[in-house]
């Protein structure tokens, strides 16, 4: 390991954010003797901080964000002479990149600030950073030589070959190399799915486009349409496809819109409105085209390399999986940071033959939320899919939270629903966001629509006016001065809804929240009565009466399909489930089989859920994740931390691997309260553990083994769905420091579902 630079953050020494550099973030003081130094490790480099006593530092926001800046800088290839947190000597530096990406001179903006902390705080190495900047539309404007890094003999910079290869040498040089990354097969070119699908689809516009006579006669027009309320988007092309081409191209252009809405939500940066987001989308897509228009001109429809970039672009795809009659699509892909799983909601139910009878591909929201991305159509449509949970989520959010999603959702400027609902908040303790959405919703199908044959019943509601004489801004006294009443009319099954609601006579921004919805509903139709039933049931606290059928194959869900039977495998103990992992991957045994693939050892991308069956009977679920360092061993790779079955009761059997950065003391006899928790659930799941074994346990880290059961009943993991994150942790008693686990949760409906349903089965017998 080679020791870069060694930087000392004094103590109590007051931290300006981005001075001079980045303008209107705090100042802070973290008053802490830390020691920052940049280390190689093979061909990484890692930034280290260490508190004056030699344990590792855990920077506080804004000075973290701040070092990872500097440290991002650093990667780029210029020169940051000290890593403090301090900007007032990185002028040179932040002249640097600014002109390497062609960025306006001077103070570096807000936005660009942060894309650079995020890389530092990401990647590891100047080609990664280079790459991460690229996937966020920053392209350098002529090659670089890193500041921190010597530059080749000069005997052997004229036989260098050019940095994005020789295939592409017309190509502008960020193009170029992009597409040879491409050809090469990097996984994790793009990095994020809407990314990959945009150049893929980029490729075939321009094909069609340059090459109408070479795509030959085994093809049709297709009219490719978009169609997005909240992206401010209706949009309709036309495109000749090859036969062979048609159903990835089907399901890469129908999940288009409903990713990059994914996407943004789940961004925490938003440096940008989502129509902003969408825009820059179709400007680097155009870009995209007519780079291929240029390399079609040059290389000729069929050359061997159109061909060969042709089945790299469809390689470059996320992995995506649909059934047939369907509308959820399922995607895995390759990222800078890691694997990552998307699962998005198509407009109609998944269906080859009906695209090539109709040649219509369409992409659009309406999947994701039929009554509307916005905030109430949102909400409406998690009450009228029986998505409970997610509403149960919506309905415990605390004011801030509601009104930021509010206006996140909404048109820039004055929000008429944001207006309401902090109306709400301000003025009643008991102001429930989903009971204000019910009641204006109700209210106002009954003005539009009318009674739709239910019995209505009239609630009235008296309002008493008070004035209020204040003095100096003191409230010295009030009086009655008048009083009103308002009726509304109802269904009679909402009557006790409504007479509990803080208001009942719904103006306009009461009607900004439900009309948008109300619009896409009719009496006769059948999302309407689901709606309403599923209202009152919500409610009332009970389950659904109506569930989306492709919600039921989530966890809680009544549906099981698994037969009664014993479980398909008893976890003994963690050496023999590897084993049994191991020739399933190898195909030692026939009866063996894995749901996913596994990766390579030396593959760092993140943890991914696994099934492995016996005889196609769910028999283990567990994850692969990558250690720098395999606990209790010297050589780095890959290691099984999660493993759960069935125990022959019914029960999850469970053994967990968690860790800490710091030591703590474990006893063999002791019983320990591990909670199972999933990223944006609010529902936690606890289970009772004992010592399995402890792997590792020093003066800096723990490295344990624990083993436990779970009962299979309805309220296990009920409501979880594919998630960011699944985790579990481990709060040690004594203040001592806890354990954790997380693993990415994309796959816990083809893989946790199908074990859970079969100890279900078993608990039946």
């Amino acid at each position: 390991m080679k020791n870069h630079a060694m930087i000392f953050l004094r103590s109590g020494a007051t931290i300006a954010l981005m001075t001079g550099a980045l303008l209107g973030l705090p100042s802070l003081s973290q008053a802490a003797s830390i020691a920052c130094s940049v280390a190689t490790q093979e061909t990484e480099k890692v930034l280290q901080c260490f508190n004056d006593d030699g344990t590792p530092a855990r920077l506080r926001p804004p000075l973290r964000d701040t070092v990872n800046l500097e440290f991002g800088l650093f990667l780029l290839g210029c020169n940051v002479s000290k890593i403090d947190g301090d900007l007032n000597d990185a002028d040179e530096a932040i002249a640097c990149v600014q002109a390497m990406f062609g960025l306006t001179p001077g103070p570096l903006s807000r936005v660009d600030a942060n894309r650079i902390s995020s890389l530092g705080r990401v990647v590891h190495s100047r080609e990664d950073a280079l790459r991460y900047m690229a996937t966020r539309g920053y392209h350098p404007i002529e090659v670089q030589v890193a500041q921190t890094e010597a530059p080749p003999p000069a005997e052997l910079q004229a036989s260098a070959p050019a940095e994005h290869g020789s295939e592409f040498p017309y190509l502008p040089h960020d193009k170029a190399r992009y597409f040879t990354r491409i050809l090469q097969g990097d996984a994790r070119t793009g990095n994020s799915a809407s990314n990959k699908i945009g150049i893929y689809l980029a490729f075939h516009r321009a094909f069609s486009a340059s090459c109408p006579v070479e795509i030959g006669d085994d093809s049709a027009e297709y009219t490719l349409t978009r169609e997005s309320e909240r992206l401010g988007l209706r949009e309709a092309e036309q495109i000749r496809l090859r036969s062979t081409d048609l159903d990835e191209f089907y399901l890469a252009a129908s999940t288009l819109v409903p990713v990059v809405i994914l996407e943004y939500d789940e961004d925490p940066t938003k440096d940008f409105d989502i129509r902003r987001i969408y825009q820059i989308r179709v400007a680097t897509d155009a870009e995209n085209q007519t780079a291929f228009a240029e390399v079609l001109a040059r290389e000729g429809c069929h050359s061997d390399l159109t061909e060969t970039l042709r089945a790299a672009l469809s390689e470059n795809l996320p992995q995506m999986s649909a059934s047939a009659g369907e509308s959820t699509v399922s995607m895995y892909f390759q990222t800078i940071t890691g694997a990552r799983s998307l699962n998005v909601t198509l407009n109609s139910p998944y269906d080859p033959d009906s695209i090539r009878a109709t040649k219509i591909v369409s992409s659009s929201d309406t999947g994701l939320f039929p009554l509307g991305g916005d905030y109430g159509g949102r909400m409406l449509s998690y009450l009228a899919l029986g998505d409970f949970p997610a509403a149960r989520g919506e309905h415990r959010k605390p004011a801030d939270e509601v009104i930021r999603q509010i206006r996140a959702l909404g048109p820039a400027g004055y929000n008429p629903v944001a207006e309401l609902y902090e109306w709400g908040f301000q003025n009643s303790a008991n102001f429930s966001p989903m009971s204000a959405l019910i009641t204006s919703y109700i209210i106002r199908r009954v003005q539009t629509l009318g009674s739709c044959g239910d019995p209505l019943v009239t609630v009235t509601r008296n309002y008493v006016e008070i004035e209020t004489t204040r003095v100096g801004g003191v409230e010295t006294g009030s009086r009655q001065v008048g009083s009103f009443s308002r009726e509304a009319i109802v269904p009679a099954a909402f009557k006790q809804i409504v007479e509990r609601a803080e208001d009942i006579t719904p103006g306009v921004n009461s009607r900004e929240l439900v009309d948008g919805a109300i619009e896409r509903l009719t009496c006769d139709s059948e999302m309407r009565r689901n709606l309403e039933a599923n209202m009152i049931a919500f409610n009332s606290g009970v389950e659904p009466v109506w569930v989306n059928p492709e919600s039921r194959r989530t966890f809680g869900s009544d549906e099981n399909n698994a037969e009664a039977s014993q479980s398909a495998y008893i976890y003994t103990n963690f050496d023999a489930a590897v084993e049994l992992i191991e020739n399933a991957a190898q195909k030692n045994d026939s009866r063996l089989s894995l749901r996913y693939g596994l990766p390579n050892n030396s593959d760092r991308s993140a943890a991914q859920l696994n099934l492995l069956l016996i005889e196609d009977v769910p028999a283990m679920v567990f994850d692969t994740s990558y250690f720098g360092r395999k606990p209790g061993g010297r050589d780095p790779g890959r290691m099984v931390r999660l493993i759960m079955t069935c125990a022959d009761s019914g029960e999850l059997e469970v053994s967990q691997f968690l860790s800490s950065t710091q030591p703590n003391d474990l006893d063999p006899d002791s019983i320990y309260n591990i909670t199972y928790g999933a990223y944006g659930l609010n529902g936690q799941w606890p289970m009772t553990a004992h010592l399995e074994s402890e792997i590792a346990n020093s003066n800096s880290f723990t490295f344990a083994r624990f083993r436990g059961r779970i009962a299979a009943d309805d309220t296990t993991f009920v409501g979880l769905r594919p998630t960011s994150n699944f985790t579990s942790s481990l709060a040690m008693p004594n203040g001592n420091y806890h354990l954790s686990f997380g693993v990415d949760g994309g796959r816990v409906n083809t893989t946790l579902a199908p074990l859970i349903d079969h100890c279900r089965s078993i608990e039946t017998l």
